[in-house]
């Protein structure tokens, strides 16, 4: 997993960072900057509240919530895969200091 936490901040809109098992096995990084309450959705004025996975083909598979005392969202995929993608998830958990 490669994340430039500083560039992920500073460049929020256009930031990829990247979880990588193979060539052909990859998945984006990439922060999440709106944010939804009481059904309207509003971009958050700096840096990010967390990051979105996504596979080769662009379909979100997970989401890590920074906020609060963090949250890790997963979507349908084999044990396998969410294995990887929860380890990644607790790893991003676990550089953040949540109460």
């Amino acid at each position: 997993m490669v994340i430039d936490n500083q560039a992920a901040q500073a460049e929020r809109r256009t930031y990829k960072g990247l979880l990588a098992q193979s060539k052909d096995k990859y998945y984006t990084i990439v922060p999440v900057i709106n944010l939804e309450k009481n059904g309207k959705v509003g971009t958050i004025l700096g840096g990010s509240v967390g990051f979105e996975f996504y596979d080769p083909a662009g379909k979100p598979v997970a989401a890590v919530s920074m906020m609060n005392n963090g949250m890790v969202f997963m979507g349908k995929t084999d044990p396998g895969e969410r294995f990887l993608l929860a380890s990644a998830c607790a790893a991003l958990l676990l550089q953040q200091e949540i109460d």
